[in-house]
């Protein structure tokens, strides 16, 4: 759904800038999908991934598909981190994205309305030196079609 990405990617990136959820000032260089990226030699860095699942008519004789949706923000934070960064960002993330809704038109006369429902934290484990924290947001994405 690359109408979703799209919504995401821009919303996400303008709220990440002015955000600052590692903490006032902390930079937190965050890996996009596809784009170039550049580990940083040390702290802190995320990476964020948009999962959907299979889009299916929102109802019978519905004139809009849904489509269910993951948007993984990894956080990883060198071994030794206090575990309240991460907190901190889940409760930033959440605070901000929680029953976040968003609406485009792609110029064709479908609407993509998306509606974020809920965050959760999880912890991944260390490797390489850093700790993986995973925050989960969970979205659908409702494509309107027009007529």
């Amino acid at each position: 759904m690359e109408a979703l990405r799209k919504i995401l990617d821009t919303a996400w990136k303008a709220w990440w800038d002015t955000a600052s959820p590692a903490g006032a000032g902390a930079p937190f260089p965050l890996e996009y999908h596809n784009q170039p990226f550049t580990l940083p030699a040390a702290g802190p860095y995320g990476r964020l991934t948009l999962r959907t699942g299979e889009t299916a008519p929102a109802s019978v004789g519905s004139r809009h598909d849904r489509t269910p949706a993951i948007l993984a923000l990894q956080i990883f934070l060198p071994e030794g981190s206090d575990f309240a960064v991460a907190t901190r960002m889940r409760d930033t993330v959440r605070d901000f994205w929680r029953y976040k809704q968003l609406s485009a038109t792609d110029g064709s006369g479908i609407v993509n309305h998306v509606d974020c429902e809920a965050v959760s934290l999880t912890e991944s484990g260390a490797e390489k030196g850093y700790k993986q924290f995973n925050v989960w947001l969970n979205f659908r994405c409702d494509e309107l079609f027009p007529g």
